[in-house]
């Protein structure tokens, strides 16, 4: 499985997210930058950092399958909007599925990552979020959403 596929079906969901209140909204966006694993130096906040923390091979006799886990970091200063801003940027992490017939229009859970465009060979399950964590700082409010999904690959 390719990584870079994974992080990029999360990347690309993310960043589609530019209707209204949307974390790249184009009058208005919540965050100032989406990365994988580090910010630029000197990045603007607030902005989002996600990377893996798990890759668990659970294969099958007729298929691979890989659980992954990702942590998508929300990081505000206490100045820029605190709490509220946060709070903001996790909403529309999470997603708008509970309200959408579980199909969301925007956000991560419950959402399938397109992670191979041709859909020749690897596929995601739905993902949903499993924690939250925080990771404070005196400057800085960080919030850690949890998600995670399998990937299998089709024959």
């Amino acid at each position: 499985m390719n990584l870079v596929l994974v992080a990029n079906g999360i990347l690309t969901r993310l960043g589609s997210d530019t209707g209204t209140g949307g974390l790249r909204n184009a009058s208005s966006p919540l965050v100032t930058g989406i990365f994988s694993y580090m910010a630029p130096e000197g990045q603007a906040y607030p902005y989002i950092v996600f990377g893996f923390t798990g890759a668990a091979n659970e294969d099958t006799f007729e298929r691979d399958v890989i659980r992954y886990q990702v942590d998508i970091a929300v990081l505000v200063t206490r100045d820029t909007g605190g709490l509220t801003r946060a709070s903001q940027i996790i909403d529309r992490i999470y997603g708008n599925a509970n309200a959408n017939g579980n199909v969301p229009t925007y956000g991560l859970h419950r959402h399938k990552l397109l992670i191979n465009p041709d859909l020749t060979t690897w596929v995601s399950s739905t993902l949903r979020r499993i924690d939250q964590i925080e990771a404070h700082d005196l400057e800085h409010f960080q919030f850690i959403e949890r998600y995670e999904f399998l990937c299998t690959n089709e024959p």
